[in-house]
């Protein structure tokens, strides 16, 4: 899995996934956008097979702590590829 600037258009709220901040930025980088409206924090990404889905927090009045685990969403273009991402990012040690 690896941050991409490919168009996520047509993504959609399919999947969760508990880990931290930090965890995430170690092992993906640092996120594709810091912005405090819907979303504080939001990482455009592509998995191993090229498809593209976001990892994002929704809705929170605060940005989600550095080190505290948190159920970050997962949007996709299908809950088939939401499932493949949750694979990667558990198998990536998250």
């Amino acid at each position: 899995m690896k941050l991409t600037d490919k168009d996520t258009s047509g993504c959609y709220f399919v999947a969760t996934f508990k880990t931290t901040f930090a965890k995430l930025v170690e092992k993906i980088g640092k996120p594709s956008y810091y912005d405090g409206d819907k979303s504080f924090y939001l990482w455009c990404v592509e998995t191993k097979d090229g498809d593209v889905c976001c990892i994002y927090d929704w809705k929170e009045m605060f940005a989600p702590s550095k080190n505290m685990p948190y159920e970050w969403h997962i949007g996709a273009k299908s809950e088939e590829v939401g499932k493949k991402v949750v694979a990667e990012l558990k198998a990536m040690g998250l």
